[in-house]
């Protein structure tokens, strides 16, 4: 009987070390970063708004989300906006913990940020007038989020004259900045929008018949 006893319990402890153990818990997914407005924006005035997408845990644990900002800075949540105070280009990582297992890099997008100090010039036309084309250069200076310098234009020929800055604002939704302004006291009010993405002035007047062109930099 004793025997048969022992025999039964080894059975026992035999099939309880064949069972099956717990699921071992899964790391959560990599994913994507999304930036808005765009991938590209300026110093001291592009904010950018970053959101993951496709970052998810197997297991429905809750994450907790660093972001590595790329210029020293960091911030935690599902989501978070950033301004560069530099130009350059900045690596954003994004990195999740389930709890469970260790800290991993889930995503990552790199962010061009842009200075619009530099030299822009192009040709503007205007077929109704005389002449039909003429060369804008502006020389400018950008301190903090807006820009300050100089303009020039062929037809004028009076040599390079301060800008005067009406009006440097970015939309929110696109990215782009429209700037307007007067180039000096015998021109019409300009007005030109700034794409970061392209790095390109599209003008839509300058003076008065309008000219129209885009200024790149050189």
């Amino acid at each position: 009987m004793r025997v048969m006893l022992i025999a039964l319990l080894a059975a026992t402890l035999a099939a309880c070390g064949n069972s099956p153990g717990t699921p071992s818990n899964q790391p959560p997914t990599s994913g994507t970063i999304t930036p808005a407005p765009a991938a590209a924006g300026l110093q001291a005035a592009t904010v950018f708004s970053l959101t993951p997408a496709g970052v998810t845990d197997p297991d429905g644990d809750t994450l907790t989300l660093t972001w590595d900002l790329g210029d020293g800075t960091t911030a935690t949540g599902a989501t978070t906006t950033k301004t560069y105070a530099t130009a350059g280009l900045f690596t954003v990582k994004l990195t999740a913990n389930d709890g469970h297992n260790p800290a991993a890099q889930v995503a990552q997008v790199n962010l061009t940020v842009r200075s619009l100090s530099g030299t822009w010039s192009g040709t503007v036309t205007c077929g109704t007038c005389t002449p039909t084309t003429r060369t804008v250069t502006l020389t400018l200076v950008q301190v903090g989020g807006s820009p300050s310098g100089t303009c020039s234009d062929s037809h004028n020929g009076t040599g390079f004259q301060p800008i005067t800055v009406q009006a440097f604002t970015q939309n929110g939704a696109t990215g782009i900045f429209t700037f307007t302004g007067n180039c000096n006291a015998g021109f019409a009010p300009f007005g030109m929008t700034y794409d970061p993405v392209a790095d390109t002035f599209t003008v839509g007047n300058w003076d008065s018949p309008p000219y129209t062109g885009t200024l790149t930099r050189h």
